[in-house]
């Protein structure tokens, strides 16, 4: 009668960035700026799998791995909307996107980079900017230019390429 189910179930979003991906793969995986490009989404637990550190804490859902020849890239991805909290001062997403930041600095550190080895992370939202507190007045343009980190899920082809790609300096030339 009761019913559990370990991981929980993907929510809306994450399953939707999972079938985007997937689609977006299937189209474009023989172009030349993916070739030889393999990729891996994998599910990270909370509460128990890789949790990023600011003042806060969060584990993001999901770890892509891009993998091209013995260079990596790994993207963290938080595929949650921003009507929580937005992008307010005190918000727990602008925690976050310093973190996803300074996931990027340790990416392009000598050593990583001598191990052809880059990190970096995004968060996706699909959240209208007039519901984003901290962001009523903002474009998705604008958002994303202020904020690196953040990616517009608008279900098309734009944001899948911004995920697979740029594929990290790593994986460029490899």
């Amino acid at each position: 009668k009761q019913v559990s189910v370990r991981p929980p179930a993907l929510v809306k979003s994450e399953a939707q960035l999972a079938r985007d991906l997937h689609k977006f793969w299937q189209q474009n995986h023989s172009k030349p700026e993916y070739r030889g490009v393999e990729v891996y989404l994998l599910r990270n637990l909370s509460q128990t799998g890789i949790r990023l550190f600011g003042q806060s804490g969060f584990y993001p859902d999901f770890i892509l791995w891009l993998v091209r020849g013995k260079a990596t890239h790994v993207r963290f991805l938080d595929p949650h909307g921003l009507h929580h909290g937005g992008l307010t001062e005190d918000s727990k997403n602008r925690d976050k996107l310093a973190v996803l930041a300074k996931l990027v600095e340790l990416g392009n550190r000598p050593d990583f980079l001598a191990k052809q080895l880059t990190v970096d992370g995004l968060i996706l939202a699909d959240t209208p900017t007039g519901s984003i507190p901290g962001a009523e007045t903002m474009t998705w343009a604008e958002l994303e230019a202020k904020y690196p980190g953040l990616v517009h899920q608008d279900g098309g082809r734009r944001y899948c390429e911004r995920l697979l790609g740029p594929l990290g300096g790593v994986l460029n030339g490899c």
